[in-house]
């Protein structure tokens, strides 16, 4: 799974939040929470001691998903609230929607920006490796062809 998210993809995405004057961190590591339910107070503390930079529903099954296919893949995430970082706020879907209106732009804007980028850019060898990593993290011999992973 390292890493988990391909790093040209990733650079793409920090230039152009990085031209859209966008605030974003370049690093750290998530915990997915099983949702649609928020984590407990003692998990958020939990996976803040542990080092986790963010918690989110949504980051973790697709990067699996797309390792496993060969699928070169990044992803961006809004921060809706703070969660245990900050003392003073309890999260609420009041809170989460209100700041997610509030910012949406900002996502939909990077995209946008992104997918030009994206678009000039070739591709074969990045898909490549990622089809040959899939390819070598099956537990079959070479001798068994999966088509969709064919390099």
């Amino acid at each position: 799974m390292h890493p988990a998210y391909n790093e040209k993809l990733r650079k793409i995405l920090m230039a152009a939040a990085t031209e859209l004057k966008l605030k974003f961190h370049d690093k750290g590591w998530g915990v997915c929470v099983n949702g649609p339910r928020y984590s407990s107070r003692g998990e958020s503390l939990i996976f803040k001691s542990w080092g986790a930079s963010l918690m989110s529903m949504t980051m973790f099954p697709e990067c699996c998903l797309a390792k496993e296919l060969g699928i070169p893949y990044a992803t961006t995430a809004l921060i809706t609230d703070y969660d245990c970082w900050k003392e003073d706020t309890q999260v609420s879907m009041e809170l989460v929607m209100k700041t997610f209106k509030e910012n949406c732009h900002k996502a939909k804007n990077l995209l946008v920006e992104a997918v030009k980028r994206i678009a000039k850019e070739d591709w074969k060898e990045e898909i490549r490796i990622a089809k040959k990593g899939a390819r070598d993290a099956v537990m079959v011999g070479p001798e068994v062809v999966i088509p969709h992973l064919v390099v």
